[in-house]
């Protein structure tokens, strides 16, 4: 389990490019001088203005990384993926495709990517290739 965590860490490390690891190191720089500030960079003021002028939706659904998976944390109540009801808390997404596109593997990416996959304009439709965990 530690080696393919850090195999994963390692291969995310390796796929960031030039912008994301200045802002690793301002955001660093930042907190040293600031624990309450933070960088921002183009990716992050693109998603700042897309959060504010709601021009993107998303399924509404916490996501967190885990073991390699982006894993179905939390579902907003009354939002489209509780409405839906196919995903559970628990699932672990392993697939990702908008309308009839075909199905994109994202198990090992970045959180980030896999939520870039699955955000759209209202009424996009997006599907989605899972397992199921049981939540005791």
């Amino acid at each position: 389990m530690v080696g393919r965590r850090y195999d994963r860490l390692s291969r995310n490390i390796h796929e960031q490019d030039k912008d994301e690891q200045v802002k690793l190191f301002l955001d660093a720089l930042a907190q040293t001088y600031d624990p309450h500030s933070e960088y921002l960079s183009k990716a992050d003021m693109k998603n700042f203005s897309i959060n504010m002028g709601l021009s993107l939706v998303g399924i509404g659904a916490m996501l967190r990384s885990e073991d390699g998976y982006a894993k179905i944390e939390s579902l907003v109540p009354g939002g489209p993926a509780q409405v839906d009801g196919r995903l559970k808390v628990g699932d672990r997404i392993t697939a990702v495709a908008q309308a009839q596109n075909e199905f994109v593997d994202v198990r090992e990416m970045r959180l980030d990517k896999v939520v870039e996959m699955i955000r759209g304009k209202k009424g996009t439709h997006v599907r989605f290739a899972k397992t199921r965990t049981e939540i005791p």
